[in-house]
């Protein structure tokens, strides 16, 4: 029985050893390339809501005070696709072109991104409670479960939140 390769994985390490190729040609010879970039930036509503508490409902004080919070989502990636594949084949290694070509396309979100935050809260107080902050995802890696007619995907990453809450109920902030 042969054993099928999963594209997505096979993509995600294409790109880490292009990447370590490419800096590697580029000291042997200039040659670049134009990559598209998403940016996403759009509203986003957040439940905090904490642990069951005696005869309190999900979601506790916080949650009771004020069900949603507003802010803002990021998102940043690179997307680089087979046609770019196709205009640039000298920069991806041959054993390699048709696996990145068989992804569809390829999401990439180098380091440096992760110093830009994923969420910024930004909820003044519209009931009892306002809440500041921001998420940071520094270290993390999805698939695509599906690419058309709509892309599903999943991601999982290790993320870090800083958040001031300004509740009576809470207590200290």
């Amino acid at each position: 029985m042969r054993r099928r390769n999963n594209p997505g994985l096979m993509a995600a390490l294409t790109i880490i050893f292009v990447s370590l190729w490419t800096f590697e040609a580029d000291a042997q010879e200039s040659r670049t390339a134009e990559v598209p970039v998403q940016v996403g930036v759009g509203p986003a509503g957040f439940l905090l809501g904490g642990p069951i508490i005696e005869d309190r409902t999900w979601g506790g004080v916080l949650f009771d005070e004020q069900p949603v919070h507003s802010g803002l989502r990021i998102s940043l990636t690179a997307v680089i696709d087979s046609e770019l594949v196709d205009e640039h084949p000298g920069m991806v290694p041959s054993q390699y072109r048709d696996q990145l070509r068989s992804a569809g396309e390829v999401r990439y979100a180098p380091g440096i991104v992760g110093l830009i935050p994923s969420n910024i809260y930004l909820s003044p107080g519209v009931g009892d409670a306002a809440v500041w902050g921001a998420t940071w995802s520094p270290l993390g890696i999805g698939l695509a479960l599906t690419s058309e007619p709509v892309r599903f995907s999943g991601k999982a990453s290790a993320i870090g939140t800083v958040m001031y809450i300004d509740s009576e109920a809470v207590g200290s902030s």
